[in-house]
């Protein structure tokens, strides 16, 4: 493996199901791409069309601190 790539193997097939289920990781505020290996398989960085961020909401009024109110202001940012 080259660059910033890992090769891991996980022997545990229900952990292994798990972490392929979802190609992007955030660990320790690193985001780390996951991909069944192949022989050849080419390291490409795959294209994002959406990225979780985490926002902190401070000084909102106690009466907008409901699901409905603070999807409204998270839609602000992009899509909650």
């Amino acid at each position: 493996m080259e660059g910033n790539a890992f090769l891991l193997r996980v022997p545990c097939p229900n952990a292994r199901r798990r972490i392929l289920s979802q190609p992007l990781w955030q660990i320790d505020g690193q985001t780390m791409f996951v991909a069944k290996w192949a022989p050849g398989l080419q390291q490409v960085k795959p294209e994002l069309e959406m990225v979780p961020v985490w926002l902190e909401f401070t000084g909102v009024p106690l009466q907008f601190f409901n699901e409905d109110a603070l999807q409204e202001i998270a839609g602000i940012v992009g899509h909650p």
